[in-house]
């Protein structure tokens, strides 16, 4: 015990003789003593040199950040001038509330804490007029960008008719249709494009041709229209950077230190805008490779590698210490992630947490029977519970969202109460048909929310209603007041229920 306490007490008495100078406000010296060693190496280490924290699961990540943010502040950072990425809005805001719990919420308020789309669409939005937009452009939506996709299709198609007269006056149903069924492939190639940073003359000179002319189109038709999609904000941000030296000089000044979580879920492009962000060398990166779960939607885990070569006078510190989870998953995760033979540098995670329950494998050969062993095993523990039946107390993960709805049936019929979550209100299925229904009242309504409406109301299986997507547009206006006739009951119905109340 004298020996632990030794290796203690010229840490304390530092940060004591520090705090005496006045140098930092006492809070922060209390956090710091909350961390573990690594944790403290990581948060304290030189702002002037680039630092990559790697941490493992559960290893106090997000802790470290705030230590980190909270040490460019005593280094004399103002705080509207650090920058912290994360990718959801979630963690940004518990990043906030931790930082505002030591150096106040006013101060905390002034640092930038965002995603990186949400950065950069700030960014595209201040300098639109350089990227051919104003300020109030449009952000194209998943069927928006389709119906931009179909538009580039027929582009290319009355490009490849020129020579042909009459023959392009000929687009029946069918022609329609098979643009419809091509869209999903090409809106796939024009978003792998986007998130690796291609343009059409880089499909022209590998000989895609086609590919390259369908980018070309789609991009013409987002700035006619003055919009950009999701990843149009990473690919014009760094257009912005590296094109307009103003604009690159003005970032360089107002971003002096960067915070970067979960980098090992960065794209190569998002990677490629931190580089010239962070010029500067005072960048801290924070994640862990084998949690890359992104890699669909174009995360790059070789990232580290990148880093590591970019900036070689770098400085590396390893967070192992797992303080959320038990030994048995602790040991499972280890040895199930040694599996993967791409993994950049093999880490032992350790824990000082009790064994726990063993993990129990169960193979279901139905959804009915996985259903009926899962709610089963819910029973069974909650009736052996001290503490009575509290559901709250257990979650269900599941992969697919058709999966979840027969769990919610199964939880219906068994009258276990539950909750939802990962779907955002207005993207569930009856708010969406709701929404569609309403757009059909305001004035220069399209087809589209008709389709959606009249899918949602006619009865049939899902193949059924896959034809309301080629039916005649004449078909829709008979279809009119049968649907101003139905939402008008529909809205009775509501008011007199309101009127009840």
């Amino acid at each position: 015990m004298s020996a632990a306490k030794g290796k203690e007490e010229p840490g304390e008495m530092g940060l004591e003789m520090e705090e005496n100078e006045g140098c930092a406000p006492r809070k922060y010296y209390e956090y710091l003593h909350s961390l573990n060693d690594k944790q403290r190496e990581a948060a304290c280490s030189d702002v002037a040199v680039p630092l990559m924290i790697v941490a493992g699961p559960g290893s106090g990540k997000t802790s470290t950040m705030v230590g980190r943010v909270l040490t460019l502040l005593k280094e004399g950072i103002p705080p509207s001038n650090i920058l912290a990425m994360t990718f959801t809005t979630a963690a940004a805001s518990e990043m906030r509330d931790r930082i505002g719990a030591v150096v106040g919420k006013a101060v905390a308020k002034e640092i930038i804490i965002s995603t990186f789309h949400s950065f950069c669409l700030q960014l595209c939005r201040t300098h639109a007029e350089k990227l051919g937009r104003t300020s109030e452009f449009i952000i194209y939506g998943h069927g928006q960008q389709r119906r931009a996709i179909i538009e580039a299709e027929r582009l290319l198609e009355h490009g490849k008719s020129d020579g042909l007269g009459d023959a392009v006056k000929q687009y029946d149903g069918d022609i329609k249709h098979s643009f419809k069924d091509k869209a999903k492939k090409w809106l796939k190639f024009v978003t792998q494009a986007k998130s690796s940073g291609q343009a059409p003359e880089e499909y022209e000179k590998k000989g895609d041709l086609t590919g390259a002319s369908i980018l070309r189109h789609y991009n013409e038709i987002l700035v006619s229209c003055n919009a950009l999609d999701y990843h149009d904000f990473i690919n014009s941000s760094i257009t912005l950077l590296t094109k307009f030296p103003e604009v690159y000089k003005e970032c360089q000044n107002t971003w002096q230190a960067i915070v970067v979580d979960e980098f090992q879920d960065t794209s190569a492009m998002q990677y490629f805008l931190l580089k010239l962000l962070a010029s500067h060398n005072h960048i801290t990166i924070v994640g862990d490779d084998d949690q890359s779960i992104f890699s669909f939607n174009g995360a790059d885990v070789s990232g580290f590698d990148s880093f590591r070569r970019d900036f070689p006078n770098h400085k590396e510190i390893r967070l192992n210490k797992n303080y959320r989870s038990t030994r048995a998953i602790v040991e499972a995760a280890t040895a199930l992630i040694h599996n993967n033979t791409k993994r950049c540098n093999h880490k032992l995670a350790e824990t000082d947490n009790p064994s726990g329950s063993k993990i129990t494998v169960k193979e279901c050969h139905s959804e009915d029977s996985q259903c009926a062993f899962v709610i089963d095993k819910i029973i069974e523990t909650t009736s052996s519970s001290a503490e009575g039946r509290d559901f709250g107390k257990i979650a269900v993960l599941y992969r697919r969202q058709i999966t979840g709805k027969a769990f919610q049936v199964s939880f219906r019929n068994r009258k276990i109460p539950f909750n939802v979550h990962g779907v955002a209100f207005y993207r569930k299925k009856a708010i969406k048909a709701i929404m569609a229904i309403l757009r059909t009242t305001l004035p220069g309504c399209d087809d589209g929310p008709w389709r959606q409406a009249l899918k949602t109301l006619l009865p049939g299986d899902k193949e059924e209603k896959k034809k309301v997507q080629v039916l005649p547009d004449s078909f829709f206006c008979v279809l009119y007041l049968f649907f101003i006739f139905k939402i008008s009951i529909y809205l009775i119905i509501c008011c007199n229920f309101i009127c009840r109340l």
